[in-house]
């Protein structure tokens, strides 16, 4: 797969009714985009399903992607880290693959990238797009960086506060994408929020690193 693939040309859905992602049987619907494999063509899935949860077994890193793209709709995902604290992220308002470089290779996509690590979950990266915060305290800015979502801008939007479950408990992230407005809640607590994004709509992303985490409920509903 091309290092810059597109994949913001498919029809955008705004949805009327709850929509399903993950059926709890199967991966119908997504995409595995996996890196290594470019070189490797054996190289591991990335994610496996079993007992109606999507497994990460942590063999190998990438994004799980929908098919679908989506514009002002709240997405609802619940997921588990593993006692090591996990990592990952989930991601709204996918458009291009591989479009942020790290250690030579161009792995994450163009997008709101929201951590569910351990200790950051909600945090926001931005990745080439951009969303704008109130807070100036919540978007560092080391000397010279403005912020944005370049290799060399400040990226990263602090959560409001930390709302975890304790590790091996489930969590549950919602997203509300209202125009250009992103808001998130974690366990039922606002821990982000943002306006003026530089995009409306995408495709929704569980990404996948060394870490084991699991996701059992990933669904779409109308505003």
């Amino acid at each position: 797969m091309s290092n810059s693939a597109d994949i913001s040309t498919l029809e955008i859905v705004e949805p009327t009714e709850k929509i399903v992602l993950f059926n709890g049987k199967d991966l119908s619907g997504w995409f595995s985009d996996i890196p290594a494999r470019d070189e490797d063509p054996s190289s591991p899935d990335i994610v496996e399903v079993n007992d109606g949860v999507i497994v990460t077994p942590g063999k190998a890193v990438g994004h799980l992607v929908s098919e679908n793209a989506f514009r002002n709709y709240r997405l609802e995902v619940d997921y588990r880290l593993s006692g090591e604290g996990g990592g990952g992220s989930i991601l709204v308002h996918v458009s291009k693959l591989r479009m942020l470089r790290t250690k030579s290779k161009n792995i994450f996509p163009q997008s709101l990238d929201v951590k569910i690590r351990h200790h950051d979950a909600g945090d926001i990266y931005c990745i080439i797009d951009n969303i704008l915060c109130d807070n100036p305290e919540r978007r560092p800015l080391e000397k010279g960086q403005k912020p944005g979502g370049g290799d060399q801008d400040g990226r990263h939007i602090v959560k409001i506060v930390d709302a975890e479950a304790p590790l091996g408990e489930w969590n549950r992230m919602a997203f509300e994408c209202k125009g250009r407005a992103l808001r998130i809640w974690l366990n039922g607590v606002l821990v982000n929020d943002g306006y003026d994004c530089t995009t409306d709509h995408g495709k929704v992303a569980l990404q996948v690193t060394e870490q084991r985490v699991e996701f059992r409920r990933v669904e779409v509903f109308p505003l």
